[in-house]
């Protein structure tokens, strides 16, 4: 069997995309532009991608990321572009290839959520609520990491109620930890696991999430965290 020949494009390389590559592997040669690759968040050996393209981070804002991609279409013999957010933006301008290669829209996170904790003006909030929805209108097909999400996104911004799929953000077994270490809590206490980025000091970023975390503490759940950066 022929196997695809799939774009993945993102501005900067997330767990949840390399994960997905990797499971991929055995159907489709997965190529990647980005402007923040594996190696430098993870410092993971991107092998799960066929080729990685780094290309300046203001190219996704712009036209300049439809021309990278018509390119890379001829180039590579696309088949499949596979945007994830966030930002929404790219999937917008990766809709306008020449090629009418079809665009698939992954929501790692809404956007409009992560908006309503942040300190932006309401014109702001507006803007990308906008681009949210119309990244959603025009791609061929829409993924989800959950049920919720997907009915909230439908709801705010009516999407289509087909060509829609639920991925959950799973665990890679290439990654899992071989042993179990015991709890040092009392029996029947949480324990919730953080992985990911983290600012400390921007309230405007999307990943401060200093007051999410006092509000899980403060229902006395344990919080472990495990920050891929050292900017917290």
């Amino acid at each position: 069997m022929k196997k695809l020949n799939i774009l993945y494009v993102q501005k900067s390389t997330c767990i949840r995309a390399i994960k997905q590559a990797l499971a991929l592997q055995d159907l489709a040669n997965v190529y990647l532009v980005t402007s923040n690759p594996p190696e430098n968040t993870y410092e993971i050996k991107p092998d799960m991608f066929r080729k990685v393209y780094r290309i300046g981070s203001s190219a996704f804002d712009t036209a300049q990321l439809t021309a990278i991609i018509n390119r890379l279409i001829r180039f590579d013999n696309i088949d499949l572009i596979h945007c994830h957010n966030e930002p929404d933006m790219p999937t917008i301008l990766a809709s306008k290839n020449k090629h009418n290669i079809p665009v698939v829209h992954d929501t790692h996170d809404a956007v409009s959520i992560i908006m309503k904790d942040l300190a932006v003006s309401s014109q702001v909030q507006s803007k990308f609520e906008n681009i949210e929805k119309q990244a959603g209108l025009v791609s061929a097909a829409r993924i989800c990491v959950s049920q919720n999400q997907l009915e909230y996104l439908q709801d705010k911004h009516h999407l289509p109620m087909s060509n829609n799929l639920i991925v959950p953000n799973c665990l890679t077994q290439k990654w899992a930890a071989q042993t179990s270490l015991p709890k040092k809590s009392k029996k029947g206490e949480i324990h919730i696991v953080y992985v990911g980025g983290l600012v400390y000091h921007d309230k405007s970023h999307p990943y401060y999430l200093v007051d999410v975390a006092k509000n899980i503490s403060d229902q006395q759940i344990h919080l472990h965290i495990y920050s891929c950066n050292l900017n917290f």
